[in-house]
């Protein structure tokens, strides 16, 4: 499962482990988190329906800039595989979440991954958006990238070097 293959990734970075959000209102989180905790998630039966990105992303967001650790990088990296509900809501809180970074140097402190898993290509066009034109929509600079999985994949680059240009992009 991609998704657990790259959780594995990111705790090798993040030794205090992960925060694993849900898109689900109101927002559900466990901070802290494992490779185990995530693909206990794709375990549950009835679970609820997670398709409000928007709220998840921005307590994520309020999460980062509510208490800032000097110097420290983070980066949310979102996985979907399909066309989230509301773009507009989440052009307007990447755009605001840019505005709220100061200086260049800081605008390295933070930045936001999304990654394709399937052939959504409503989606791929959604994310290219934000990755190629945010800046176009009033951001004031550029934190966003996105990836289409399969890309990753028929590349044969690794998941390690996706995060790595996650972190450094």
């Amino acid at each position: 499962m991609a998704i657990v293959e790259l959780a594995k990734q990111c705790v090798k970075y993040d030794k205090s482990g992960i925060d694993i959000y849900f898109a689900t209102n109101p927002p559900q989180r466990k901070e802290g988190g494992n490779v185990a905790d995530l693909a206990k998630v794709f375990q549950v039966k009835d679970a609820p329906p997670a398709d409000d990105l928007l709220s998840s992303l921005q307590d994520a967001l309020n999460r980062h800039f509510d208490n800032p650790e000097e110097g420290k990088k983070e980066t949310i990296i979102v996985v979907l595989d399909h066309l989230p509900n509301d773009q507009e809501g989440i052009i307007n809180v990447l755009v605001e979440a840019t505005k709220k970074i100061d200086t260049e140097n800081d605008a390295y402190r933070l930045g936001i991954s999304f990654i394709l898993i399937g052939e959504n290509e409503e989606a791929k066009a959604f994310l290219n958006f934000l990755d190629d034109e945010l800046e176009v929509a009033g951001a004031s600079h550029d934190m966003i990238d996105a990836k289409d999985w399969m890309a990753i994949k028929a590349k044969q680059s690794s998941i390690e070097k996706f995060l790595l240009d996650a972190l450094l992009d």
